[in-house]
């Protein structure tokens, strides 16, 4: 800025040299102005730095002469306040000579805006004891300097408040509530944490408090080798338009190992009857047992399902027998069925052998025979294949090649899936081919998709996809679920907002018909699509809108068949508490691809859901649906759903269920279901495997001393007192035990009134009593007084203090302790009890007496003994001769 002085011809003119245009709260910054002077010479008086309140301005030059044509420098040092508010800022500089501003220059900066909050734990117990509830308190600030909505969260406990407005740097305090389970019944350390994320960024912060926990009883060891058994018992109804039917069901299941070194593990399954002619429930009788040993491998016996490979057998159900060994890097299984529900299948055996070459390849050998019942000759097709994969960091391979051979035919059959995966590429791949005489798991089959996604940067992605799928699988299921004929293509790209939102847009087309007859469908889409994505803590929305043309084989003419479709759906789910969440659903179709007419149907869908917990007993959920597209009928449709569910004990859950539905291959005719299930898990005992016994017992404080939280041990096992005091263990090993007492967890200066540790006896299956007292504990101080000798006036000869050891002992310990330089002893923390103390003779005795070396001390409670000795010197005494003694001098 140029500016004229009022007595000279003086031009000054101002440009900043380093000007920041971003400033950061609490930091300092130096700004460099050149000074150039384009007229006669002129003397600078002083510099005038105007800048906002807070800030504080460290140090200022001038030039205080400007040349004719001359140039100097102006150099200033600010710092901006640690707890600045984000926002635009202005600094004025002016240079002043003879009261008149000759120059000047106004500098706006913007404070950066600070998105940041500290988290702080101001209180929190020292230490559980037992189960109940407990609870935290933190302290949540807004260290930014912007106002921010704080979202709050914790898996560990419930709390006062789920969102906080906060001012810049404003606090608040947060209750959080727990509780500590009566199922931990070991010493562990609980934790309690606490994360808040910022509605404003993607940032999340966390802060996990650890607190020790100690039982107030042990687990109870269960003494009997048992066996689990789940038992339930279902009433099944459906009613339609040509019947109604009540039936029942049982289901028997039980696993578990039925030796104690755990080395034979017996399965077994009984359920039934048959329901398969009810498609809502499918369900079919099944009896089988198995046994596991790992010297003799797992054989199974009756009804089960086998799975071979994708393409020799991948699932059958049939009645039978299994075996499976594993010796070392081998594996090898072999079966003999006989198929259930499916009438072209007689019997059906098999091999499969496994070789592991490494930890990352694998060969695979396979051989299935099958017997057709429908031909009088029962003529068999001989299944074979091979097959290998690989997994490697990044990437991983499968590929199975089979043949078979029926009667006179030979066919093939392949199937391959690749995956490759980094920071920046996924590619995954999978082709399957069976032939039309093929007689594995596939028949006249064709499949084949790949998709593929490319990080272009960290929020951008694309991705190509593409499939095509004529399946046609040769299993024996009740309900035949027969896939539609579909190809399908696209390329898209993906702008990723933050981890909880995502903007998706694609191009693709797609061929799909239907397979069933009459057609219901038979169409080509080629269409753009855009999806939006967002999920939180609370809510999650996802929008799919797609348009474009779509050619309907439906129609005979084909001038007729091409037009336009729109789809759209929404999905949206909200948390209205902690564990009940409600959603809904609308989707709206304008196609002419469900019709045989030139004309587009409008088609409107929608539903609901509901989910809800209550504790850990009780859950619940519903879900509603109106109806569904054409290009879906050929699977199950259910319009309501609804259930149930109650376990009023870890061993016992009721449940319930109902539903509306329409299953194809049944009826046009939509039906009713309910179902009612009761189950009850029953651990059988096998056998007596432990001989145990357990110790209750309580502390007993008369005077206010500490009984609740105290540490108490025995056997290796620890628990802490209670409230009252009281404290349990389980399941002690037969004989003498010991019950220690944690010094460090009774309050300063009290003490067990018996000598610790206390013996117990433990007896087999007999809870042994213990009754503990705390008392105040006792001290015995004194001092020995020191008594110079006077009498010796040579330095020389003057016998000073010695040092002195004492010592107090009783039944139930020894302490030592020195006379300090004052002549001043103690002894803390005593028992209450008699006591005898001793003054340690260690070499005192020469020169020094003290009358009374030894004292006995009845000492109570909370009681102090002083003591008082005196340490004397011994006296000299001199001789006298009584000889004459002739003293003569010489002059020599």
């Amino acid at each position: 800025m140029t500016f004229s002085a009022k007595s000279t011809f003086a031009i000054i003119h101002l440009t900043v040299l380093n000007k920041k245009e971003v400033l950061y709260p609490g930091n300092a910054y130096t700004i460099l102005i050149r000074v150039e002077n384009r007229g006669d010479a002129v003397s600078v008086e002083d510099l005038n730095v105007e800048i906002p309140e807070q800030w504080s301005l460290i140090t200022q030059s001038f030039p205080e002469v400007l040349k004719k044509d001359g140039t100097g420098t102006v150099f200033i040092t600010f710092k901006t306040p640690e707890k600045e508010q984000a926002g635009s800022f202005e600094v004025v500089v002016k240079l002043e000579t003879e009261g008149e501003v000759v120059a000047n220059e106004q500098l706006t900066f913007l404070i950066e805006q600070v998105h940041s909050i500290d988290l702080q734990v101001i209180g929190k117990p020292s230490q559980i004891n037992g189960a109940g509830p407990y609870e935290c308190e933190f302290l949540v600030t807004n260290t930014g300097n912007m106002s921010e909505v704080v979202q709050l969260k914790s898996r560990s406990a419930s709390m006062s408040e789920q969102q906080l407005d906060l001012d810049a740097w404003e606090s608040k305090a947060i209750t959080l509530n727990s509780y500590a389970s009566e199922q931990i019944l070991s010493a562990k350390t609980l934790i309690v944490d606490l994360q808040a994320t910022l509605e404003s960024r993607d940032t999340q912060y966390s802060l996990n408090i650890p607190i020790p926990f100690f039982p107030t009883k042990t687990l109870k060891v269960d003494k009997y080798l048992r066996f689990p058994i789940s038992i339930s018992g279902s009433l099944l109804s459906f009613s339609g338009q040509r019947e109604n039917v009540l039936s029942g069901r049982f289901n028997i299941k039980g696993r578990g190992h039925i030796d104690r070194r755990q080395k034979l593990l017996l399965s077994l399954i009984a359920s039934g009857p048959n329901q398969f002619q009810q498609a809502r429930f499918g369900q079919y009788d099944q009896y089988s047992i198995g046994l596991a040993a790992r010297s003799f491998g797992e054989l199974e016996l009756g009804d089960f399902g086998v799975s071979i490979s994708p393409l020799t057998e991948q699932s059958r159900f049939g009645r039978g027998v299994s075996y499976r060994q594993i010796l070392g890097p081998m594996e090898f299984s072999a079966f003999k069925i006989k198929p259930r529900f499916f009438p072209d299948s007689d019997n059906i055996y098999g091999f499969k052998g496994r070789f592991a070459i490494s930890d990352k390849m694998n060969l695979e050998a396979n051989w299935v025979n099958k017997s057709n019942s429908l031909l009088e000759e029962n003529p068999e097709a001989i299944i074979r294949s091979i097959a290998s994969d690989y997994v490697s960091g990044k990437v991983s391979f499968s590929v199975e090649a089979a043949q078979s051979k029926y009667l006179d035919t030979d066919d093939y059959a392949i199937q391959t899936e690749i995956d490759y995966s980094d920071q920046s590429m996924q590619v995954s791949a999978n082709f399957l081919y069976a032939g039309p005489e093929f007689k594995g798991y596939y028949r006249n089959s064709i499949f084949g998709s790949v998709r593929a996604r490319y990080s272009l940067t960290d929020n951008i992605s694309l991705s190509i996809s593409g499939s095509q799928s004529e399946i046609n699988p040769q299993q024996d299921t009740l309900s035949i679920t027969i896939l539609p004929k579909h190809t399908f293509a696209s390329i898209g790209l993906q702008y990723k907002y933050s981890a909880k939102e995502s903007f998706t847009f694609q191009v693709l087309q797609s061929r799909k018909k239907d397979r069933i007859y009459p057609v219901d469908f038979n169409y080509y889409d080629r269409l753009i699509q855009g999806s939006y994505y967002r999920r939180d803590d609370i809510s999650d929305l996802s929008i799919d809108a797609s348009y474009g043309k779509t050619r309907n084989f439906l129609i005979d003419l084909e001038e007729d068949q091409e037009g336009n479709s729109f789809r759209t759906i929404v999905l949206y789910g909200r948390q209205l508490l902690p564990r009940f969440r409600v959603g809904g659903q609308l989707e709206y179709i304008n196609t002419n691809k469900f019709t045989d007419q030139r004309t587009n149907q409008k088609l409107l869908f929608y539903g609901a859901r509901l989910n809800h917990r209550v504790g850990d007993k009780l859950s619940l959920s519903f879900d509603y649906r109106s109806n569904f597209p054409v290009d879906e009928l050929y699977q199950p449709r259910s319009f309501i759903d609804g259930e149930v569910s109650y376990r009023w004990s870890p061993r016992q859950r009721l449940s319930a269920s109902m539903g509306y539905a329409l299953f194809p291959g049944t009826s046009d005719a939509k039906q009713f279901f309910f179902s009612g299930k009761y189950e009850q898990t029953l651990n059988v005992p096998l056998k007596k495997v432990l001989q145990l016994g357990s110790l209750s017992g309580r502390l007993i404080g008369n005077n206010g001393e500490k009984i609740a939280g105290v540490r108490i041990s025995v056997a290796d096992q620890e628990v802490a007192t209670d409230l009252t005091g009281n404290f349990e263990f389980n399941d002690l090993p037969l004989g003498q035990n010991f019950v220690h007492l944690k010094a460090g967890s009774l309050s300063i200066n009290e003490i067990t009134k018996g000598s610790s540790p206390f013996a117990v006896d433990i007896k087999q299956d007999i809870s042994q009593q213990i009754e503990i007292e705390i008392v105040k504990c006792g001290a015995i101080k004194g001092t020995i007084a020191f008594e110079e000798d006077q009498s010796t006036q040579s330095e020389a000869f003057v016998k000073k203090r010695p040092e002195i050891f004492l010592k107090v002992w009783n039944d139930s310990g020894t302490l030592f302790t020195k006379v300090d330089s004052n002549g001043t002893f103690q002894f803390l923390g005593l028992r209450p009890g008699i006591w005898k103390l001793a003054i340690l003779d260690s070499g005192w005795s020469t020169n020094f007496r003290i009358d009374n070396t030894e004292e006995e001390i009845v000492l109570s409670a909370n009681q102090e003994v002083i003591l008082n000795f005196e340490l004397k010197p011994k006296s000299r005494k001199l001789k006298f001769s009584k000889k004459t003694l002739k003293i003569s001098l010489s002059n020599d």
